[in-house]
């Protein structure tokens, strides 16, 4: 049993992406090493905080989080802006709910997968930005070419004379 519990310890640490294990009231019981990094914040710091102070002003995640624990279920790629240590720096983050089925099949907490989905976002924009420029230069080819055919003719008409 032992090394089933560690086996799974050394998983939820080595998880990339932030796991919240939270409370029915929304504090936070538990976090990984991912969430640490993401919310640069120290576990001690998270740990016993609110939901609703890393995602202020959004009440659309903190009910989801308590619907996916007392209705047991979950929710995917919801969209939410978190803020780090400082409150100032806030970042894109893709967010999945999950309740947490313990043994006795009470659920009385939930888990939230949390990405920081930053460099998603800013690819999305600069990829934005080059379909719009790339729109702009086949526009600009169109209208030189509307120009310069007139042009021709009116140049072909003035050699004749």
């Amino acid at each position: 049993m032992a090394e089933s519990e560690n086996f799974y310890q050394n998983i939820f640490t080595s998880l990339v992406d932030g796991v919240f294990v939270i409370s029915k009231d929304l504090k936070i019981i538990k976090v990984n090493q991912g969430a640490e990094e993401i919310f640069e914040r120290s576990r001690n710091s998270l740990e016993g905080e609110h939901l609703a102070k890393l995602f202020p002003n959004q009440t659309n995640i903190t009910e989801k989080a308590y619907q996916s624990i007392t209705t047991e279920i979950p929710y995917h790629n919801v969209e939410g802006i978190g803020y780090r240590k400082s409150g100032n720096e806030s970042f894109p983050t893709n967010l999945t709910f999950s309740p947490l089925i313990k043994s006795g099949h009470k659920v009385t907490t939930g888990i939230i997968l949390v990405k920081d989905i930053s460099l998603l976002k800013e690819l999305q924009e600069n990829s934005q930005q080059t379909e719009q420029l790339s729109t702009l230069c086949i526009l600009t080819a169109g209208m030189a070419h509307e120009i310069r055919n007139p042009l021709s003719g009116i140049r072909a008409s003035a050699q004749l004379l």
